[in-house]
């Protein structure tokens, strides 16, 4: 071997990233590169976030070694990085084309193939190596992009695949999973268990599996190896929708302190179409300057109700503000300005504001203890089947 390139595999196995890349950047000045170099090169400038480098590196290695599956693969990454998602389709099928047993390529082709809404092909990709595989760490390797294919396609596809056909998958599966990624990725895991169990109807199941996935990640965050991890922002996407479509679940089934509980994430879920969010109110006020009630006593406190977004949402939930009164508080509701006719009328020893009172700041963060929105006092008061009229 080449005392140049021994050299900078060297530096980059100790992890001296910048040092390696200085000596592959001169190896690949040469006429015929090393496949190798191409590889790591691109690899250090892709975890820099330099794809367009590393898409250039690949693109030449591929010129020399056009039937090389790893720089195929690698390319594939870039792509799928710069959301380049058809284009990463067509590298991840000519790795597998070159060699069907690239485990790593066959997931993120899956995973391509489900963002662009193909759930059939993406569940058949991995189903199909997980069958033939005899290896146990492969088919560990295939299981959660495995599931995540069968939820992609049980949301997509419902009268071909229904919750009863993926019970007994989810028993399967559940135990493997749950080792794969323990020790590397236990919210990963913990979500696909989560929504598998929502998916099935089983609430109880999906609860304490929500709960054994808010344990596993405190505990991997109290390691010191893994105290520089940071959760993905698509992860916190991925809990509140979770938490929102379990709460809707358990208010249906009249399991309400749960279910109000829960019922909080919707102020951080997206909706379709120009709601926006499942759950969305004006905020006047930020929390430092009027705190949120979190359920203390309201006797002689003056409390802010805001609104839901929804018009029918804010007269159900107005119905349970005398209750409210009956401690004590001093309640001001903005329920949104088509409402502010009606609850004048109706809600007379109540102070009804409007958008255009807040725009012309007749009202203070001074004038009120608490605020909350009229959604959310639902887990605090109203648990019980019994509260409501």
């Amino acid at each position: 071997m080449d005392e140049q390139l021994k050299r900078s595999l060297e530096l980059h196995q100790q992890n001296r990233l910048a040092e390696a890349l200085q000596l592959y950047e001169v190896i690949l000045q040469q006429a015929h590169p090393p496949v190798q170099v191409f590889l790591n090169s691109s690899a250090i400038w892709r975890s820099q976030g330099k794809q367009d480098k590393a898409i250039e590196c690949l693109t030449r290695g591929l010129q020399h070694y056009p039937l090389e599956p790893g720089l195929w693969n690698n390319l594939g990454n870039c792509q799928m990085d710069c959301s380049a998602t058809t284009r990463a389709v067509v590298a991840f099928r000519k790795t597998l084309a070159l060699n069907p047993g690239f485990t790593d390529s066959r997931i993120s082709l899956a995973s391509c193939l489900r963002e662009l809404g193909h759930a059939h092909l993406a569940y058949s990709t991995v189903k199909d190596q997980f069958c033939r595989t005899k290896e146990e760490a492969e088919r560990q390797k295939l299981m959660l992009p495995l599931v995540e294919s069968l939820l992609s396609l049980a949301a997509n596809d419902k009268n071909r695949l229904q919750p009863e056909d993926l019970e007994p998958m989810v028993e399967l599966v559940e135990e493997e999973i749950q080792k794969d990624v323990e020790n590397s990725d236990p919210c990963r895991g913990g979500l696909l268990m989560t929504q598998l169990w929502i998916q099935l109807n089983q609430i109880d199941r999906a609860l304490e599996s929500r709960k054994k996935l808010i344990k596993s990640v405190q505990q991997f965050f109290k390691q010191e190896s893994n105290k520089h991890f940071s959760l993905k922002k698509s992860f916190h996407s991925q809990w509140h929708g979770l938490n929102w479509n379990l709460g809707i679940k358990c208010l249906k089934e009249g399991r309400f302190e749960e279910g109000w509980t829960l019922y909080e994430h919707g102020l951080q879920v997206p909706a379709e179409g120009a709601q926006r969010w499942q759950r969305s109110l004006r905020k006047p006020f930020l929390p430092t300057e009027v705190p949120f009630w979190r359920g203390e006593s309201l006797a002689g406190k003056r409390l802010l109700l805001m609104g839901e977004q929804g018009i029918g949402d804010s007269m159900m939930f107005a119905t349970l503000i005398p209750r409210l009164q009956r401690e004590g508080a001093k309640i001001t509701l903005l329920p949104g300005d088509r409402l502010l006719k009606i609850y004048h009328r109706s809600l007379q020893d109540i102070e009804v504001i409007s958008t255009k009172d807040l725009l012309e700041n007749r009202l203070k963060a001074k004038d009120f203890d608490l605020q909350s929105p009229l959604g959310s006092i639902c887990q605090y008061r109203f648990t019980n089947l019994s509260d409501y009229g």
